[in-house]
């Protein structure tokens, strides 16, 4: 089993809040791992999830431990590598944090999309991988002011994120999980 790397107040928001999205929405993930399997375990029999990862051993665990969930048809996980790749990998390194070499996998589920956005279907999204702030900056043009936008491990990185998470209204914080919303015009 894949553990969740969330903090038991971060995860008991992200269970609440997809108990409370429509019933045909599509959750965005960026950074496959334990939270993938969660959402798997939520989805409605309506709903879809998408995860984007660059890695890939964790790429290879993530599928392999969808295998044979019942809900595995309707998660999508992409592996979108990096045009160069980062040799030493630790959490919350600032090579990490760039999207330099990352643009294919910022830009996520376009490449499955293509000429069909599907955006307007969005209902979460979780920003938890590499280059979380150009993550973030992407998606602001992309998806609506009632998308649920979430950025994991906020807290103690605020100089890190706080330029993309100052495109957005900030909604609310759970230890170090904030949420953002699109500012409504």
């Amino acid at each position: 089993m894949i553990p969740v790397m969330m903090h038991a107040d971060e995860e008991a928001a992200m269970r609440e809040i997809v108990g409370t999205l429509p019933d045909e929405t599509t959750i965005v993930e960026w950074g496959a791992g334990g939270s993938t399997i969660m959402f798997a375990d939520l989805l409605g029999p309506k709903q879809h999830l998408i995860t984007i990862e660059h890695k890939h051993e964790w790429f290879q665990n993530v599928r392999a431990e969808l295998a044979e969930h019942p809900n595995r048809n309707r998660v999508t996980v992409l592996m979108i590598p990096l045009s160069f790749p980062i040799e030493v990998w630790q959490f919350a390194r600032p090579e990490e944090e760039t999207g330099a070499g990352a643009s294919k996998y910022i830009c996520g589920p376009e490449f499955l999309w293509k000429d069909h956005p599907q955006w307007s279907s969005v209902g979460l999204v979780l920003v938890d991988g590499i280059a979380r702030g150009p993550c973030l900056a992407s998606l602001r043009t992309k998806v609506s002011p009632q998308t649920r936008i979430f950025l994991h491990d906020y807290t103690g990185r605020e100089v890190w994120y706080d330029w993309a998470a100052n495109l957005y209204e900030r909604v609310g914080l759970t230890n170090m999980l904030l949420e953002l919303r699109v500012p409504i015009a």
